[in-house]
């Protein structure tokens, strides 16, 4: 059985109202955020080791049958999303090739 509801545009006041029951259910006493203190701090600082790989020490960080499951699922996504990469990588070398050697044909032609 379909409904046939239209999308409704979450407006603030809706959103405020949806956190505060949400709050109520499981969280306590909802804070107002500008009353808050909180610390601001450089993002820059935060960033510098996103892009780091660090190799995996698979006996700590499968611990379990189910955790291994898990993790072995992850690795081999990303291994997936790894080798989807090395093909563009690819395909952007033979690219670059095709012009070093157009670029010296001309330039050996030329003179």
């Amino acid at each position: 059985m379909k409904t046939n509801k239209k999308p409704v545009q979450l407006t603030p006041k809706m959103l405020r109202n949806l956190i505060e029951v949400e709050v109520k259910k499981g969280f306590g006493k909802m804070e107002d955020p500008e009353s808050c203190d909180a610390k601001e701090v450089d993002a820059d600082e935060y960033g510098d080791d996103a892009n780091i790989e660090h190799p995996v020490d698979w006996q700590k960080t499968a611990t379990g049958e189910k955790a291994m499951g898990e993790s072995f699922d992850k690795h081999v996504d990303y291994i997936k999303a790894l080798k989807l990469h090395e093909a563009r990588l690819l395909k952007n070398l033979k690219r670059v090739q095709e012009a070093k050697k157009r670029a010296v044909a001309y330039l050996a032609k030329a003179y």
